[in-house]
């Protein structure tokens, strides 16, 4: 076999699956798109268990859960999992209204949720959701530019939480598989540029679909040329599936801009999701005690 071709082979079985069954290619599975940016919203913001407290340490999950299907062992996972349990904000990406309330009811968070379609498969609203133990004083819904006309929505979901008396703002965002690196990074420059000057802290994190290295390196420049850290730069893969002949990629990030990066990681158990749930802890002091 041509040395070039066995090298693209997980690409290529990558495309031809998803083709022909998640993006409605070859089939009746056409996601709808919600074009309105305000609705629909689902939303709990009352009683936040962190309103009056101050933490010095700050802990950050980012989580692609595998269109919500196993729920009860995500829930297992970011309770006793120890440096995913107890964390303060939870990104969560492949959401159905269903599964963010049960996750919340169960570790105690109030939500953002807005869906970016409609999804064919699963009958149910599937998006992006913010959680947290802090308060939530604003959010809005970010779709992105279509790459191709009548492609499938991706959105960023943004919230405002208040954080020791701080303005933190968060994005959990979704972005589209079959993007050329360029483009990637326009919708990345896109929340970028929208981002109030006044804005001290910022978090954006998600599925980024960064399939091969040089998606990586473009997104992590965009980034970095903005002002944000890598927070999870010491990520090696958070995503492999058979259909990519296990081929192991970094879809997962986090990056931040104004707090202090304590620490990252990853959690190894793929049980729940395709994903692995990504991880940063930081801290808006300038020093910290350990």
């Amino acid at each position: 076999m041509p040395k070039n071709l066995k090298k693209n082979l997980p690409h290529l079985f990558f495309t031809l699956f998803l083709c022909a069954g998640l993006t409605g290619c070859a089939g009746p599975f056409h996601f709808i798109n919600y074009s309105l940016s305000t609705t629909p919203r689902y939303s709990s913001t009352v009683n936040p268990p962190y309103k009056n407290t101050h933490r010095e340490k700050i802990k950050v999950v980012s989580y692609n859960i595998k269109h919500s299907a196993r729920i009860k062992e995500a829930i297992a996972l970011l309770r006793n999992d120890k440096e995913l349990a107890g964390a303060d904000i939870l990104l969560l990406q492949e959401m159905i209204p269903s599964a963010v309330e049960k996750i919340a009811e169960e570790l105690d968070y109030n939500y953002i949720f807005y869906p970016a379609v409609l999804h064919p498969i699963l009958h149910a609203n599937f998006g992006n959701a913010v959680l947290s133990k802090w308060p939530i004083t604003f959010d809005e819904n970010i779709i992105f530019p279509p790459v191709k006309e009548k492609s499938r929505h991706r959105v960023a979901v943004a919230a405002k939480l208040k954080i020791n008396g701080q303005d933190v703002l968060v994005y959990s965002l979704h972005m589209g598989v079959f993007m050329k690196p360029g483009q990637r990074s326009d919708q990345i420059q896109g929340i970028l540029d929208a981002i109030d000057s006044n804005v001290k802290y910022c978090i954006i994190a998600g599925d980024f679909n960064t399939i091969k290295q040089k998606d990586q390196d473009g997104i992590i420049k965009t980034f970095t040329q903005a002002g944000f850290e890598h927070a999870t730069s010491n990520v090696d893969w958070t995503y492999k599936h058979w259909y990519l002949m296990n081929y192991k990629s970094v879809f997962d990030h986090i990056f931040i801009r104004g707090p202090k990066v304590l620490r990252s990681g990853k959690s190894d158990d793929q049980t729940p999701s395709d994903h692995l749930p990504v991880w940063m802890e930081f801290s808006m002091s300038a020093r910290v005690t350990e």
